[in-house]
């Protein structure tokens, strides 16, 4: 019988406000919209969905250059469960999506970057873009599979407890291909999680 020895992980303290501190507000000539009674966050998700992600952290921001809106959701935890796909979610909330690829991004302090670049119809609405990432223990990935598979080893070898983020970005109908995924990379360029 072999026994490892690890050193017990020291738990990863982190909360909202800690995430709403390291995700940029003002970016590329958009500026995030506060929420209705002047909070930090432009929307938040329901407290049912809050439950089920258990992250602790979730940023909901719209920002807005005065032409385009984006929606950007940012969230931050050290529990892989706290990770959905969103080629579930986003069916499961009555879009219907309408196809998707890989596309990899050059940014200047994460080198280069997967995303998912997905076109999709809303409920009620016009064909938007979305692109989405995880940040996964190596290196980003664009399936929550790849993201589980990665935390497991490295929890696994290492035992040392992880944080993993998700950003998922969706553009309006007037927003191009080229418009979102630069802002797309400004953002991971400029977010300290």
């Amino acid at each position: 019988i072999a026994f490892t020895f690890r050193p017990i992980p020291k738990p990863i303290h982190r909360d909202e406000v800690w995430l709403q501190n390291a995700t940029p507000r003002k970016l590329d000539g958009y500026l995030a919209q506060p929420g209705p009674n002047g909070e930090n966050q432009t929307y938040r998700i329901s407290d049912q969905a809050y439950e089920l992600i258990a992250a602790y952290g979730i940023d909901s921001l719209i920002f807005s250059n005065g032409q385009r809106n984006l929606d950007v959701c940012v969230i931050a935890s050290n529990s892989r469960e706290s990770f959905h796909d969103p080629m579930l979610c986003f069916p499961g909330s009555d879009w219907k999506i309408l196809d998707q690829r890989v596309v990899n991004l050059a940014t200047k302090t994460r080198g280069s970057i997967p995303f998912s670049l997905i076109r999709a119809k809303p409920p009620n609405g016009e064909i938007v873009l979305a692109a989405y990432t995880y940040k996964a223990p190596l290196p980003m990935v664009t399936s929550q599979g790849d993201l589980y598979m990665q935390w497991s080893r490295v929890n696994f070898l290492t035992g040392q407890q992880y944080e993993g983020a998700f950003y998922r970005f969706i553009g309006d109908a007037s927003t191009s291909e080229a418009e979102l995924l630069k802002f797309a990379v400004d953002f991971m360029d400029e977010v300290k999680v």
